[in-house]
């Protein structure tokens, strides 16, 4: 005879809360990362450092943080007879990323603005730098890495989402105000990567996460 309880072999150790999370910049040609994590025999795997050209996009909003989203169009077949359609297919998928940058620098710039500026300059005298906005603004292919943490230690789980072809497809308001900080408000989406072969690369890791072995995350053994 069965239990209910038993049968359902809830682990409340599975649940996730990325309380801390950091987006990286690549530009378009950068190297690839192969994983997220290393490590030597008998030690707990610890981040692995980053290709070279990845920079941090520094402070995100906290209301909100990161929010993902996929759009999906799905064509539909329907049938004589069926009053449910009889065939589905997916047209296109769209993967979308909103964050509010707030960190008043050049890739924030680069990102809500649509520029590239590392041809841009300071005065040698004032300190100061300008750009323009271009009067038809492009759309500019960069990578993007954004690597989250749940819990430190022995327990932390890393999960880390690679976007090969990223987009900046929408930008929200942003404004001058006493109550609020001027802020990047924009949507990513990320784009398929022919060369790679997908839009998006899913990466799991960490000390704890090792720790719950397969009867915890269900994921088999080589």
């Amino acid at each position: 005879m069965a239990d209910l309880d038993q049968l359902a072999k809830d682990n409340a150790g599975n649940i996730m809360k990325f309380t801390r999370a950091v987006l990286f910049f690549g530009p378009a040609d950068a190297d690839i990362p192969d994983a997220l994590t290393e490590a030597t025999a008998g030690q707990p795997p610890v981040l692995s450092a980053l290709p070279t050209g990845y920079v941090p996009a520094g402070l995100i909003k906290k209301d909100g943080g990161f929010e993902f989203g996929a759009d999906r169009d799905i064509s539909e077949t329907e049938s004589l007879g069926y009053a449910s359609p009889t065939r589905r297919d997916v047209q296109k998928e769209d993967v979308t990323i909103s964050y509010a940058l707030q960190e008043f620098k050049r890739s924030s710039f680069e990102r809500y603005f649509g520029l590239d500026l590392s041809g841009v300059t300071v005065d040698a005298t004032t300190g100061e730098v300008s750009f323009a906005r271009p009067i038809t603004p492009g759309l500019i292919d960069f990578r993007a890495f954004i690597i989250a943490r749940d819990r430190s230690g022995p327990q932390e789980t890393y999960f880390g989402r690679f976007f090969p072809k990223a987009q900046i497809t929408e930008v929200d308001s942003s404004s001058f105000s006493a109550e609020d900080e001027f802020a990047f408000p924009v949507t990513m989406t990320g784009q398929p990567d022919p060369v790679v072969g997908y839009s998006e690369k899913f990466f799991i890791g960490g000390a704890g996460f090792k720790a719950r072995g397969t009867a915890g995350h269900g994921f088999g053994t080589p």
